[in-house]
């Protein structure tokens, strides 16, 4: 089945948005976006609501409940703590979202890493995560406040969007910002030695990394990764060297022509292998590496650069400490529950050392 396409999720979320302010509907169509190049598929399922859908949703778990003059509690269960007029969502700067299969065909409502991620993707652009919540956690919410509380927005307050242009469209990261490129740069800072966190949060500890790379380059020591300092950055980070495949020569004009062509069969098997597991475990969202592979149609540099993502993605070639890939934690867990493994990542490859000690630890479990 195809994928569903980005604009379909667009004209979904924006019907399901309803009248939430301009600049909110700016932002959500930059999440989706954003999600959907990282081959998360997100929905947005409301926005805007009226005082009375508001009595309607707060009436739900509440069958006693009447709000002017009209009776509406329900059965079920409890969906929101909000009275009409204490919602977000009634000032239009609210809405809530859910993923959707690959082919948009289906609703999937689990909080899982491809959900945490569409947060902190929203976080990034300004917005607050329900998830974060003390108490009565709501993982679909997102909001754009600033701090303000239902009670400042009834006063007629609002929140300054000046920063959602700067979110969606500016070329640079500072101090403060939050997301998928913050982290990049955290992990490139690590390749190159500096001793800091990929979490995605750019915090003081990335700031004097990366002021100490930009005076080690000789580029202005600002603290703000702009492109400039991007490009110092990428450059300063090679790939990692692929057995049986040379770099292309820089600048060579036929770069792209370059087919992937290993002599070794077994060393050919083994690449399509490294591609599929990729696609198994979701960093890929498609086969297509494998497939180009499989028809010697891939470029050196497309291959090299497929490599260095999957090593990257599960933690190997930046941060030996880095948390394991969401397919991998269950098992990592267990060998450490069960003291086979003490929970660190070994060494690539792993040595002699370390494989003897699991095996000789989890014989003990027996």
């Amino acid at each position: 089945m195809s994928r569903v396409s980005l604009q379909t999720l667009i004209d979904r979320s924006v019907r399901n948005m309803g009248a939430v302010m301009p600049q909110i509907r700016t932002l959500a169509v930059e999440l989706i976006t954003r999600s959907y190049n990282e081959g998360i598929h997100v929905q947005i399922s409301s926005g805007y609501r009226s005082n009375t859908q508001q009595a309607s949703i707060y009436g739900m778990g509440r069958p006693n409940y009447w709000w002017n003059g009209k009776h509406y509690g329900n059965t079920g269960s409890i969906v929101s703590n909000a009275q009409p007029g204490q919602s977000v969502h009634n000032y239009g700067l609210a809405i809530d979202y859910f993923l959707v299969s690959n082919d948009g065909l289906k609703a999937i409502w689990v909080v899982n890493a491809q959900w945490r991620r569409v947060a902190q993707i929203g976080k990034s652009l300004g917005f607050t995560w329900g998830g974060d919540w003390k108490g009565f956690v709501d993982a679909p919410h997102l909001e754009y406040t600033k701090g303000l509380t239902w009670r400042d927005l009834q006063a007629g307050k609002r929140p300054s969007f000046g920063s959602v242009q700067a979110a969606a469209e500016r070329d640079y990261l500072e101090n403060g910002d939050e997301g998928a490129a913050v982290e990049e740069m955290q992990k490139l800072l690590i390749a190159l030695g500096h001793k800091i966190t990929a979490d995605g949060i750019f915090g003081p500890a990335s700031e004097a990394a990366l002021k100490a790379f930009q005076s080690s380059r000789k580029l202005s020591a600002d603290g703000v990764y702009g492109p400039q300092s991007k490009k110092a950055l990428q450059a300063a980070v090679k790939p990692p060297a692929v057995p049986g495949a040379s770099a292309p020569t820089k600048n060579d004009p036929k770069e792209e022509t370059i087919l992937f062509k290993p002599n070794s069969p077994t060393f050919r098997k083994e690449t399509i292998k490294l591609f599929e597991d990729a696609h198994t475990v979701g960093i890929f969202s498609s086969r297509e590496h494998a497939e180009q592979t499989e028809k010697g149609d891939i470029s050196e540099s497309d291959a090299i650069g497929a490599i260095a993502t999957i090593l990257n993605r599960v933690g190997i070639l930046q941060d030996p400490n880095a948390e394991p890939y969401p397919a991998h934690k269950d098992a990592t867990e267990w060998v450490k529950e069960k003291g086979i493994s003490d929970g660190s990542r070994p060494t690539l490859p792993a040595t002699r050392q370390q494989v003897n000690q699991m095996f000789y630890n989890y014989d003990k479990q027996k």
